[in-house]
């Protein structure tokens, strides 16, 4: 039985959006339909209605006569994530840390551990999915799965639509060192402690976002032309 137009466009959108995801698709990047169906396996339409959801997600550009592109994230856009970024996580952290159990504190730990590995190899989009896991498996603690579910859009957000080429590394040492703030502060049970390590975490994160993103716009690198294979 052929499958329904609907479910090869929600395929569709679930491998491009891996593919932006895994960073096979970059940031900037044209997205040709023709190599896009053949390498899905699907005709156009499934795969122009897939990109037409992501452009409403804004995580992929539409230019008419031009096509499609991955977004790239502004300084502005940037800001307005981490801020409400911020909010939500502040909220999420505060609940967390008078319900951590100790199975959760180190599956965190552990988590934190693979970051910390990743950060002694080059930088690719596994830093950042891992930065992710950390701090949704905090907020999954809260037992608030509103607040996880729109926390997960946000990261998505950031971490798809950040170049990562000419990114300093000096962040990632920093970034773990933090972590480990935050999880003596869960440890103890301390709702205040763990909102103050965690803000200054976020906003240190802001802050070397935002320059990295401002030092592109004074010296831009070249343009990403490659089309997906």
């Amino acid at each position: 039985m052929p499958k329904k137009h609907s479910d090869l466009a929600d395929k569709a959108y679930e491998q491009i959006r891996g593919l932006i995801l895994r960073y096979e698709l970059r940031p900037g990047q044209h997205i040709d339909l023709i190599r896009t169906s053949q390498r899905l396996g699907v005709s156009f339409t499934p795969v122009r209605e897939a990109l037409r959801r992501l452009a409403q997600e804004e995580l992929v550009s539409h230019i008419p006569n031009k096509g499609f592109s991955v977004r790239e994230i502004s300084v502005e856009e940037a800001e307005c994530l981490y801020g409400v970024r911020e909010a939500l996580e502040a909220y999420g952290i505060e609940a967390a840390a008078t319900r951590m159990s100790p199975d959760s504190l180190g599956e965190i730990a552990r988590l934190s551990e693979m970051y910390h590995q990743s950060v002694l190899e080059k930088i690719d989009r596994k830093r950042f999915l891992l930065d992710k896991l950390f701090h949704i498996r905090i907020a999954e603690v809260s037992g608030n799965f509103v607040l996880v579910r729109m926390l997960e859009q946000i990261l998505d957000k950031i971490i798809m639509k950040i170049r990562l080429e000419g990114m300093p590394r000096d962040r990632g040492p920093i970034a773990y060192q933090e972590h480990l703030e935050i999880l003596d502060a869960l440890k103890s049970q301390d709702p205040r402690r763990a909102v103050a390590v965690l803000r200054k975490h976020l906003s240190n994160a802001r802050e070397g976002m935002v320059s990295f993103l401002r030092s592109r716009l004074i010296s831009p690198e070249l343009s990403v032309e490659e089309e997906i294979a």
